[in-house]
């Protein structure tokens, strides 16, 4: 049987705070569909989630990975908050095309 963990949400978020993942989810929220955003922090020597909601998007869902763990459960944490929003945001401006190497997607 595999061990499932829940992860604390928190109502609060610093810059400077160490981050361990940044997610951008398309969700349906209350019937409509959102673009979700969470900052999975670290607190202590816990994972804690913040959510954001943020206007609808159709764009392709990502995750960016600040940190892990060692096989001994310890957590390890390269980027913050403030560095992982910004990557977030230059992802945007990006050619899939481009990164592809291709002239050319077909839908």
């Amino acid at each position: 049987m595999s061990k499932k963990r829940i992860t604390p949400a928190t109502d609060y978020l610093l810059e400077d705070e160490p981050c361990y993942l940044l997610t951008e989810l398309n969700r349906t929220i209350a019937g409509k569909r959102k673009r979700v955003r969470t900052f999975t922090v670290v607190r202590g020597d816990k994972l804690s989630e913040y959510i954001e909601v943020l206007k609808r998007s159709n764009r392709d869902e990502f995750r960016i990975i600040g940190g892990g763990r060692y096989p001994n459960g310890r957590i390890w944490i390269e980027h913050t908050v403030a560095e992982l929003r910004a990557i977030a945001e230059n992802m945007k401006a990006w050619d899939k095309r481009e990164l592809a190497g291709v002239d050319r997607i077909k839908p």
